[in-house]
């Protein structure tokens, strides 16, 4: 079937609302896919025929429809802020079942979103076109709340005429969640490799590993550990006693097992603890 693309049609396209500022990041995509659209009787709106012998009242050919879809928050049929769709008129097409091309239009229709309404309102305003005047009225189909969700659901438009579409929404990269309203702040790996990264809806923290500490984990504990770089003896371990998951410098917890033999920290077969520069000589053999 022979599709042209009419200049009014190009026009609406070309005023299609933004999909937001430069600046902000898009939270999504919304597809709107057309599936059928149909005019059984081949009429206007206004009654008469599309294309007619006026002076006989008798159809000479089919409609040349052109189908437009405003998208805007549930109950407002004019403001078109989510989309504004004009697809290309089809010549002499009482019934069009829509392809993955429509006219040079890719079928489904994408528009990004930045922050989308819980519920959307549609409007689909359709038209004959006449090569010569003005376009005619053939019927304008509403539909006045529909949840948008990320998996396909089709929405039937029907009065006198009949279109049917299809609508979902996908996420960005990093967002997530209802409507995408979820941003992962942890995707740049913020603690580093000494910490895991646990996300929230405005920001993210960080849980050190044993021996770092600081908001993102980059600061390294073991300048001033009595513990570091020093090797246990066999059956003995010294390290750091914890407060509150953070590392107290000045504090030593030495355990030593059963079978310990020897001076120094090896002669309890108990757990201690141990401050200051004590701590500090009784563990710097081990």
């Amino acid at each position: 079937m022979l599709q042209f693309v009419s200049l009014f049609s190009l026009l609406l396209l070309l005023s299609a609302p933004s999909p937001g500022r430069a600046d902000e990041p898009h939270h999504g995509l919304l597809h709107v896919e057309f599936v059928q659209y149909a005019v059984p009787d081949s009429r206007l709106a206004s009654g008469h025929y599309c294309d007619s012998l006026f002076f006989l009242k008798k159809r000479v050919s089919p409609c040349d429809p052109q189908v437009n879809l405003c998208v805007g928050p549930a109950g407002d049929f004019k403001s078109c802020s989510v989309a504004k769709i004009a697809l290309p008129w089809i010549k002499n097409s009482d019934s069009v079942n829509f392809g993955s091309k429509i006219g040079g239009m890719s079928n489904p229709v994408t528009q990004p979103f930045s922050k989308l309404p819980e519920a959307l309102s549609l409007s689909s305003t359709i038209y004959d076109h006449d090569r010569v005047g003005s376009a005619d009225l053939i019927e304008t189909l509403q539909r006045s709340s529909v949840t948008p969700t990320k998996s396909k659901q089709t929405v039937q438009l029907s009065h006198r005429t009949h279109l049917r579409i299809r609508l979902w929404i996908s996420c960005a990269t990093n967002y997530y969640g209802y409507l995408c309203r979820l941003f992962n702040h942890c995707h740049t790996k913020p603690c580093g490799d000494h910490g895991r990264c646990i996300n929230s809806a405005a920001s993210f923290r960080c849980s050190c590993q044993a021996g770092w500490s600081g908001e993102r984990c980059d600061k390294n504990d073991s300048a001033g550990n009595p513990c570091a770089g020093r090797k246990a003896k066999r059956f003995h371990v010294c390290r750091l006693k914890y407060k509150r998951g953070r590392p107290s410098l000045i504090a030593v917890e030495y355990v030593t097992k059963p079978v310990a033999r020897g001076d120094s920290c090896e002669m309890s077969r108990s757990k201690k603890t141990v401050t200051g520069s004590k701590a500090s000589s009784m563990c710097r053999h081990g």
